[in-house]
């Protein structure tokens, strides 16, 4: 969704994508991931562990020595559903008594900004990192059935999205 605003010599638009529904997968979030080894709280992503003080549902009980946890590799499905805003451009038309002196059509002064925010997403919370999908299928996924997974969206660290500014001056003879 795109939508532009337009006031006096200044505009804004602002580029929104919202995903709704389906299943991400967190390679960060499976025991297969050196970020997430389940063998301790320390050293390892920001998880809410079963313990006897904290008697949640959320992740089972953290393991004090090596050794792989049945069914692991399940903690890193997610609900893909998430709202982010994409693109942000704010603009400045600079007035054509200033420009007419050296035969300017119009001057324009920008300010861009990609991959602005995310504003919902269930896996965020969860301590998961852009929602945005970096692969699909099993790449960068491992655990059972990882060869059966071919229409899963996958979140790694191999292309995470980045944060860009850009500024320009656009100028009409």
């Amino acid at each position: 969704m795109t939508n532009r605003f337009d006031y006096k010599n200044f505009d804004l638009t602002v580029v929104a994508f919202s995903q709704i529904g389906g299943t991400l997968v967190s390679s960060l979030h499976q025991n297969q991931s050196y970020l997430n080894t389940l063998n301790s709280v320390a050293n390892n992503l920001k998880v809410d562990y079963w313990r006897e003080d904290n008697p949640t549902n959320d992740n089972p009980r953290a393991l004090n020595s090596g050794g792989a946890r049945p069914y692991s590799s399940t903690l890193g499905y997610f609900d893909g559903t998430y709202l982010k805003i994409k693109a942000m451009t704010i603009g400045y038309n600079v007035p054509n008594t200033f420009v007419k002196q050296w035969n300017i059509t119009n001057v324009r002064l920008y300010a861009t900004c990609n991959n602005v925010a995310t504003l919902f997403s269930p896996y965020m919370k969860k301590g998961g990192v852009d929602p945005q999908p970096t692969g699909f299928g099993a790449q960068g996924v491992g655990g059972v059935g990882s060869n059966q997974m071919g229409r899963q969206l996958t979140v790694s660290l191999s292309t995470p999205p980045t944060r860009q500014f850009l500024f320009g001056l656009s100028i009409t003879l």
